[in-house]
């Protein structure tokens, strides 16, 4: 399992998640424009894979993520399918600087 420590909001930086659904139902979310992008690369997301559970939780139709929850932890964990091979990837999280 990698391990890595990442600033919330710079998850999104330099990529964007695409809802990726089979017969009409959210099945997950697809990473998509990683490219280039060093928190795609530090975090081991590529184009293409597909976010099926975020923290224990799968990615259907009622799916929200609790970020509070995961804050609160410290921890996130992503489970994906790339290609048809499941990995499980564990991040720690940096609280933001107080104030913000």
């Amino acid at each position: 399992m990698l391990k890595g420590e990442i600033d919330p909001e710079a998850l999104l930086e330099g990529s964007w998640f695409l809802p990726n659904q089979e017969d009409r139902q959210l099945v997950g979310f697809r990473v998509m424009v990683a490219h280039g992008s060093e928190v795609m690369r530090r975090l081991d997301l590529r184009v293409r894979d597909r976010i099926v559970a975020v923290d224990g939780v799968p990615v259907t139709g009622d799916f929200v993520w609790d970020t509070e929850a995961a804050l609160a932890r410290g921890r996130l964990t992503l489970t994906i399918d790339r290609a048809g091979t499941t990995l499980e990837r564990e991040y720690v999280l940096r609280a933001p600087p107080a104030g913000e």
